[in-house]
């Protein structure tokens, strides 16, 4: 009995030395982290996007899985993403949110580039939807607002732009439906919900406060017909206000609104143009890039 506690160090010693050394990483972090830069404040956007020679890998990876990107987009235009799996699509999508820094090259907001902007300015500028939903532990309303009482804004200016964000996805009377309706609680994930209800939220989220450019990654994955038309008249309504919008999707339902189609295949730009021209291009050359079914992909 009197050993007992010396076994019990000895047998938790693996996990305090992992702990001392999670602790000297973060401590050497800090230590060597640049001193954030006040950056001067960039006027509102109009939404032309440039992007210049951009490559660019996913989170902790080193291998390039976008290279040498190059294109630019004018206010209002609807641009579809396609290529096969693994042509870096998701990659380019976190590009062009911000979510993740280009290796090389750079993306320019009528004509600044993302770095030159301070990163909670640009954000809020910015709808982004990941592939992959990931709400928040909180309430449906905090996650649409993507917490703004947090950064300071009152209530009474947020409420009104979290019920027409949702009306604008679709997801309002959803909403109103759940238990306690806008303040239902959501766990970590969004569980509480089911994947279609949570990825209608996730769209809401990305359409708080009227962004200038939109980030969808495979938006209809989850989605019933009813969200999905929807998402096809969010998309014409952002189209409207002349936002710049960009979908990674496969169903002809949304592929069919766009402007112009751009096709990446093992992170190389393709071909960028007219969504006629390009489908017909993909049409006539699907063996050779991989590409996914004619009915997946035409209009």
């Amino acid at each position: 009995r009197a050993y007992a506690p010396v076994e019990q160090i000895v047998s938790g010693w693996r996990q305090v030395a992992m702990a001392h050394g999670a602790w000297g990483a973060l401590r050497a972090m800090f230590v060597n982290a640049e001193a954030q830069i006040e950056r001067t404040p960039m006027p509102i956007p109009k939404g032309r996007i440039q992007v210049e020679n951009v490559s660019g890998a996913p989170p902790g990876a080193t291998a390039l899985s976008v290279a040498n990107v190059s294109f630019a987009v004018n206010p209002g235009e609807l641009i579809g993403i396609v290529g096969p799996s693994g042509a870096g699509k998701t990659t380019l999508a976190r590009l062009l949110a911000n979510a993740t820094p280009p290796k090389l090259g750079a993306v320019r907001i009528d004509g600044a580039r993302y770095a030159d902007w301070d990163p909670s300015a640009l954000a809020r500028h910015i709808g982004y939807l990941p592939q992959r939903v990931d709400l928040t532990d909180g309430t449906v309303a905090e996650n649409i607002s993507r917490f703004a009482r947090e950064r300071g804004e009152q209530a009474d200016e947020i409420g009104p732009k979290v019920v027409a964000a949702a009306q604008l996805a679709g997801a309002h009377e959803m909403i109103l439906a759940l238990p306690q309706a806008y303040e239902t609680k959501l766990a970590s994930g969004g569980s509480g919900i089911s994947p279609g209800q949570a990825q209608r939220v996730a769209l809401a989220r990305a359409l708080y406060d009227n962004p200038k450019i939109m980030v969808l990654d495979e938006p209809n994955a989850h989605l019933d017909s009813d969200g999905e038309v929807a998402l096809i008249r969010a998309l014409q309504d952002c189209k409207a206000r002349g936002v710049s919008c960009f979908i990674v999707a496969h169903r002809a339902g949304v592929l069919g609104i766009v402007d112009k189609v751009l096709v990446l295949n093992r992170g190389q730009l393709v071909e960028f143009g007219p969504r006629e021209n390009v489908m017909a291009s993909i049409t006539a050359r699907a063996p050779s890039l991989g590409a996914r079914p004619e009915r997946e992909l035409r209009p």
